[in-house]
């Protein structure tokens, strides 16, 4: 039997607002090493985006390439390059490993004859056989897969050429007694359910592909999509998912990695080990009496507040620090009656672009004043608009002395 340990998407590098978490993405390298230690995978595969952006600093690079180096130390290690790394730099760490390593970087999908199905012998005697696709830009050609005339063809029906084509390989010279065929890509497959912190340009319909355009294998291991969840279809199928929350919206998510145990031949078993390292994150929303007692156990969690209130709250961000001194507090909202406006006005027509009033009654209704009234701030508006028609601009605006003479919010308080 031969186990396959699955990771992906750990987007080292990445902050939370103005929250450094380095820290958090270290402690779940730690934890996944552990792991990877305890439950001695054959085969480590990590479906891409290693790092957050496009040119890692130094500490994020460190974290990452130690990790993937603990990693190797258990197992042979495949990365792939998400649509957040570097393919140049994923060949640069290629280059400096040397061809040894037991680190396989691939920045690039390879036809089968430029070594495009990667063989790995387990000490059990089986070889894993394991085709990788890394990100697949839509505006980049992949031209090794057939007629030239598939330049015109839509990206899953590329990407599908793409898998049809390691899917020959993977079974050229295929022994189903011995063999176990892998696949992996960083790629959004369609029904998955977004975690909310993808890159939104890449997790379009156009980036979609469906689950039948996977090749046959045993097990398909997917990164790009960051909720963990399996793939329904015809081939078992996993996005392991980021292993920290990273945003929000994914703050109530149980993170984990994914090991697979596979025979040649027999459907391979998948579980998941959690990972529970890292600050959790919570969102406090409600009435200020809700937050305050929401914030007696939110403990070194990162935090984003959101007050409903009847009037402003003086000295809010400060009261609410004192109540959560071990917390970090990113960003805090007040949701002040009469500062915000109810939506008043049907989209435009298809094919009309919003007017300038439009767009900013619409700036009003998502996120208010912060120091007056949202209606006396859109009667401003109104008036300043008119007053550009006027030669003199001398245009009265009703409660423009109350807007004038409000008291702003410090630098801090803006900042929070």
């Amino acid at each position: 039997m031969a186990r396959i340990l699955h990771v992906s998407d750990w987007h080292v590098g990445a902050t939370l607002y103005r929250a450094d978490r380095a820290a958090d993405h270290e402690a779940v390298l730690a934890e996944t090493v552990a792991l990877a230690r305890e439950h001695e995978p054959d085969l480590v595969i990590h479906s891409g985006d290693v790092f957050d952006a496009l040119m890692p600093g130094h500490r994020a690079m460190r974290a990452a390439v130690e990790a993937l180096q603990a990693l190797a130390d258990v197992a042979p290690v495949v990365v792939l390059a998400g649509n957040h790394d570097h393919p140049r730099l994923l060949e640069v760490f290629a280059r400096i490993g040397g061809p040894r390593s037991r680190v396989r970087y691939i920045a690039a999908a390879r036809p089968p004859a430029a070594g495009g199905i990667l063989d790995f012998e387990t000490e059990a005697g089986e070889r894993l056989r394991l085709a990788p696709v890394p990100f697949v830009h839509q505006n980049r050609f992949v031209d090794w897969f057939g007629d030239d005339l598939r330049i015109h063809a839509t990206y899953a029906d590329k990407l599908r050429a793409i898998n049809g084509a390691l899917a020959d390989g993977l079974y050229d010279g295929y022994d189903p007694t011995a063999d176990v065929l892998l696949y992996a890509g960083h790629l959004h497959v369609s029904g998955a359910v977004l975690g909310g912190s993808e890159r939104r340009v890449h997790v379009t319909q156009e980036y979609a592909t469906g689950p039948d355009g996977l090749p046959p294998v045993s097990y398909a291991a997917l990164g790009h999509i960051h909720k963990p969840q399996p793939v329904s279809g015809p081939v078992a199928t996993e996005y392991a998912g980021s292993p920290l929350a990273l945003d929000f919206a994914e703050r109530d998510e149980e993170k984990s990695v994914v090991l697979v145990d596979c025979d040649p031949g027999r459907p391979p078993v998948v579980r998941r080990a959690p990972i529970t390292a890292g600050r959790r994150l919570r969102l406090l929303e409600g009435a200020p009496e809700e937050v305050e007692a929401a914030a007696a156990d939110v403990g070194d969690a990162i935090v984003k507040v959101v007050v409903h209130c009847q009037d402003a709250v003086d000295g809010l961000v400060d009261h609410l620090r004192a109540l959560m001194p071990d917390a970090t507090l990113v960003e805090v909202v007040e949701r002040v009656s009469g500062h915000t406006l109810e939506a008043a006005h049907l989209a435009p027509a298809e094919g009309r672009e919003q007017t300038l009033d439009e767009v900013f009654h619409d700036y009003l209704v998502e996120h208010g004043s912060r120091v007056a009234p949202a209606a006396t701030v859109e009667r401003l508006w109104a008036a300043a608009q008119e007053a550009t028609h006027h030669a003199d601009g001398d245009v009265r605006v009703d409660g423009l002395e109350e807007l004038l003479g409000c008291e702003l919010p410090t630098p801090e308080q803006a900042r929070a």
